[in-house]
Protein backbone atom coordinates (compact mmCIF):
# COMPACT_ATOMS: atom_id res chain seq x y z
CA UNK A 1 0.00 0.00 0.00
CA UNK A 2 1.69 3.16 -1.32
CA UNK A 3 0.30 6.34 1.30
CA UNK A 4 0.41 9.39 0.25
CA UNK A 5 0.55 12.39 2.55
CA UNK A 6 -0.35 16.15 2.33
CA UNK A 7 -1.72 18.90 3.59
CA UNK A 8 -5.70 19.03 5.10
CA UNK A 9 -7.97 21.31 3.03
CA UNK A 10 -11.70 21.86 3.57
CA UNK A 11 -11.88 19.88 0.30
CA UNK A 12 -11.12 17.03 3.13
CA UNK A 13 -13.44 18.20 5.93
CA UNK A 14 -16.52 15.70 4.82
CA UNK A 15 -14.22 12.80 4.63
CA UNK A 16 -12.33 13.60 7.79
CA UNK A 17 -15.69 14.36 9.38
CA UNK A 18 -16.85 10.37 8.87
CA UNK A 19 -13.37 9.22 9.92
CA UNK A 20 -13.19 11.04 13.32
CA UNK A 21 -17.57 9.84 13.88
CA UNK A 22 -16.48 6.50 13.39
CA UNK A 23 -13.78 6.44 15.48
CA UNK A 24 -16.11 8.73 18.20
CA UNK A 25 -18.11 5.59 17.54
CA UNK A 26 -16.71 2.61 18.42
CA UNK A 27 -15.35 4.72 21.37
CA UNK A 28 -12.16 4.63 23.83
CA UNK A 29 -9.09 5.71 21.35
CA UNK A 30 -10.07 9.67 21.59
CA UNK A 31 -11.71 12.08 23.72
CA UNK A 32 -14.17 13.14 22.17
CA UNK A 33 -17.17 11.83 22.58
CA UNK A 34 -19.46 14.32 20.49
CA UNK A 35 -19.90 14.04 16.63
CA UNK A 36 -18.38 16.44 14.24
CA UNK A 37 -19.98 18.46 11.82
CA UNK A 38 -18.23 20.85 9.43
CA UNK A 39 -18.48 23.90 11.92
CA UNK A 40 -16.56 21.37 14.59
CA UNK A 41 -14.30 19.89 12.17
CA UNK A 42 -13.34 23.39 10.98
CA UNK A 43 -12.42 24.83 14.53
CA UNK A 44 -11.01 21.85 15.79
CA UNK A 45 -8.46 21.08 12.85
CA UNK A 46 -8.56 24.16 10.59
CA UNK A 47 -8.52 27.56 12.74
CA UNK A 48 -5.18 29.67 11.98
CA UNK A 49 -5.30 30.71 15.43
CA UNK A 50 -4.82 27.02 17.22
CA UNK A 51 -3.46 24.51 14.08
CA UNK A 52 -0.10 24.55 12.96
CA UNK A 53 -0.72 21.63 10.29
CA UNK A 54 -3.26 19.24 9.48
CA UNK A 55 -2.75 16.53 7.42
CA UNK A 56 -4.19 13.44 5.78
CA UNK A 57 -3.02 10.84 4.70
CA UNK A 58 -4.42 8.72 1.19
CA UNK A 59 -4.25 5.85 -1.21
CA UNK A 60 -6.04 7.00 -3.99
CA UNK A 61 -9.18 9.00 -3.33
CA UNK A 62 -9.42 7.52 0.07
CA UNK A 63 -8.37 9.21 3.35
CA UNK A 64 -6.98 6.85 5.73
CA UNK A 65 -6.15 9.18 8.46
CA UNK A 66 -5.17 12.78 9.36
CA UNK A 67 -3.00 14.24 11.98
CA UNK A 68 -3.14 17.55 13.15
CA UNK A 69 -0.64 19.54 15.43
CA UNK A 70 -1.78 22.80 17.53
CA UNK A 71 -0.41 25.43 19.67
CA UNK A 72 -0.15 25.77 22.83
CA UNK A 73 -2.74 28.05 24.25
CA UNK A 74 -0.90 30.36 25.88
CA UNK A 75 -3.96 31.63 27.54
CA UNK A 76 -4.50 27.99 29.12
CA UNK A 77 -3.57 27.50 32.93
CA UNK A 78 -4.89 24.28 33.62
CA UNK A 79 -3.17 21.03 34.98
CA UNK A 80 -2.26 20.36 31.25
CA UNK A 81 -0.51 23.78 30.35
CA UNK A 82 2.34 23.35 28.17
CA UNK A 83 4.88 25.70 27.16
CA UNK A 84 4.23 28.27 23.91
CA UNK A 85 7.12 26.50 22.28
CA UNK A 86 5.41 22.85 22.57
CA UNK A 87 2.24 21.87 20.15
CA UNK A 88 -0.01 19.08 20.41
CA UNK A 89 -0.35 16.51 18.45
CA UNK A 90 -3.91 14.32 17.51
CA UNK A 91 -3.97 11.71 15.20
CA UNK A 92 -6.96 9.37 14.10
CA UNK A 93 -6.55 6.48 11.69
CA UNK A 94 -9.44 4.33 10.03
CA UNK A 95 -10.73 1.41 11.46
CA UNK A 96 -8.80 -1.34 9.81
CA UNK A 97 -5.62 1.00 8.39
CA UNK A 98 -4.36 0.95 11.95
CA UNK A 99 -1.04 -0.87 11.42
CA UNK A 100 -0.46 -0.22 7.76
CA UNK A 101 2.27 2.72 7.85
CA UNK A 102 -0.32 5.22 7.98
CA UNK A 103 0.54 6.57 11.34
CA UNK A 104 4.37 6.96 10.61
CA UNK A 105 3.58 8.93 7.09
CA UNK A 106 1.54 11.14 9.12
CA UNK A 107 3.77 11.86 11.50
CA UNK A 108 6.91 12.05 9.41
CA UNK A 109 5.14 15.08 7.85
CA UNK A 110 4.08 16.37 10.81
CA UNK A 111 7.69 16.17 12.06
CA UNK A 112 8.61 18.34 8.98
CA UNK A 113 6.23 20.97 9.61
CA UNK A 114 6.75 21.32 13.28
CA UNK A 115 10.33 22.08 12.67
CA UNK A 116 9.50 24.09 10.28
CA UNK A 117 7.45 26.67 12.78
CA UNK A 118 10.11 26.55 15.50
CA UNK A 119 8.42 23.67 17.43
CA UNK A 120 10.99 21.90 20.30
CA UNK A 121 8.60 19.71 21.89
CA UNK A 122 5.13 17.77 20.57
CA UNK A 123 2.81 16.45 23.47
CA UNK A 124 0.55 13.49 23.41
CA UNK A 125 -2.44 13.30 26.11
CA UNK A 126 -3.43 9.65 25.52
CA UNK A 127 -6.31 8.50 27.48
CA UNK A 128 -4.97 5.63 29.48
CA UNK A 129 -7.64 3.28 28.26
CA UNK A 130 -6.36 3.48 24.76
CA UNK A 131 -3.71 0.74 24.14
CA UNK A 132 -3.51 1.64 20.37
CA UNK A 133 -2.80 4.90 20.84
CA UNK A 134 -0.38 4.89 23.76
CA UNK A 135 1.74 2.00 21.42
CA UNK A 136 1.59 4.43 18.12
CA UNK A 137 3.40 7.14 20.41
CA UNK A 138 5.80 5.39 22.10
CA UNK A 139 6.52 4.08 18.44
CA UNK A 140 7.05 7.41 17.67
CA UNK A 141 9.68 8.07 20.27
CA UNK A 142 7.39 9.89 22.45
CA UNK A 143 8.20 9.32 26.08
CA UNK A 144 5.81 9.44 28.70
CA UNK A 145 6.27 12.30 31.57
CA UNK A 146 3.05 12.63 33.55
CA UNK A 147 -0.58 11.25 34.68
CA UNK A 148 -3.39 13.20 34.60
CA UNK A 149 -5.83 11.15 37.00
CA UNK A 150 -9.43 11.11 36.64
CA UNK A 151 -10.14 13.95 33.41
CA UNK A 152 -13.95 14.07 32.92
CA UNK A 153 -15.15 12.97 29.60
CA UNK A 154 -17.89 14.91 28.01
CA UNK A 155 -20.44 12.30 29.48
CA UNK A 156 -19.15 12.52 33.17
CA UNK A 157 -17.06 9.17 32.96
CA UNK A 158 -13.34 9.92 34.73
CA UNK A 159 -10.60 8.60 32.72
CA UNK A 160 -6.79 8.72 33.32
CA UNK A 161 -4.39 10.82 30.58
CA UNK A 162 -1.04 9.51 30.17
CA UNK A 163 1.28 12.70 29.38
CA UNK A 164 4.24 11.89 26.68
CA UNK A 165 6.24 14.20 24.82
CA UNK A 166 8.57 13.96 21.69
CA UNK A 167 11.58 16.29 22.07
CA UNK A 168 12.77 18.06 18.65
CA UNK A 169 15.63 20.05 19.98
Amino acid sequence: MSVTVRVATMDDADHMIGLLNDIIAVGGTTAHQIPFNLRSIRAHFFSPDVVITCHVATVGQDILGFQSLDRADPDYDGPDKRPAYWAMISTFVKHGAQGQGVGTALFNATIKSAKAHKITAIDATIRADNTAGLNYYTKMGFRQDGVLKSVPLSDGTKVDRFRTSFLLS
